[in-house]
């Protein structure tokens, strides 16, 4: 009988042992999980940040490339202007006064 209580308590704190090593892993692991939510959620701030500045660039691109349209069409302009004009002083004078006019009222 003495055996038999002796190796049921040897089999109890071998149980005890085997559930308290289970509950320590189990305890790691959701620390495991609750680091990497944590990673995960940094890293989607982190991207969102990310596509908004990216986002940024682009409208800039894209009103860089139109202002230099518009430059262009300007010099277009300017020479189709002077084209056919035999005084190249005063037309250049006259465009300049009119561009002055032009500004002068949008303002």
């Amino acid at each position: 009988m003495e055996m038999t209580l002796t190796r049921k308590l040897n089999d109890i704190s071998n149980t005890n042992t085997s559930l308290n090593e289970r509950i320590k892993s189990m305890e790691e692991l959701l620390a495991n999980q609750s680091s990497a939510s944590t990673t995960i959620a940094a890293t989607d701030t982190m991207l969102s940040s990310m596509t908004k500045e990216k986002n940024k660039l682009v409208g800039g691109r894209q009103q860089h490339d139109k202002i230099l349209r518009t430059h262009a069409l300007a010099q277009l302009g300017l020479i189709e202007y002077l084209e056919g004009e035999s005084d190249l002083a005063s037309a250049l004078e006259r465009f300049k006064k009119q561009l002055e006019t032009e500004l002068s009222d949008s303002k």
